[in-house]
């Protein structure tokens, strides 16, 4: 496995990932050979380092969390009153186009910058 960071990171993430293993084998060897192939995948020294004193389990937990939250879409909150027949479709990075039930449509980014949430109200009367 080639590391990334400094190379001070990747001299600590070496010994960190040596260790580790020798003592997860000790602790789980058939979860280890299980996941080997996983582990192999986390290039990132700072990964290593930030992970150094957790089981092999707790290890396996986070890239699983990881790997959750880069496999599911982040779905907004609603803020405010949108209309329950309201429609939305992507319409670039950052933009929205949003087609009321009472047939107003907008284009444009409508997500609120401090909480992502759309702040899109539909009792406006515009």
């Amino acid at each position: 496995m080639v590391l990334i960071g400094t190379e001070k990171q990747k001299a600590w993430a070496s010994k960190i990932i040596r260790e580790n293993q020798a003592a997860w084998k000790a602790e789980d060897p058939a979860l280890l050979t299980e996941v080997r192939h996983v582990l192999n995948q986390q290039t990132s020294a700072a990964f290593w380092i930030a992970n150094r004193d957790k089981s092999l389990a707790e290890v396996v937990e986070v890239i699983a969390k990881q790997q959750a939250t880069k496999a599911a879409p982040s779905v907004p909150e609603v803020a405010g009153s949108v209309s329950p027949g309201a429609t939305q479709s992507p319409f670039g990075e950052g933009w929205e186009t949003i087609r009321t039930a009472t047939g107003f449509m907008w284009s444009g980014p409508v997500r609120s910058i401090t909480t992502g949430a759309i702040v899109f109200d539909d009792s406006l009367p515009f």
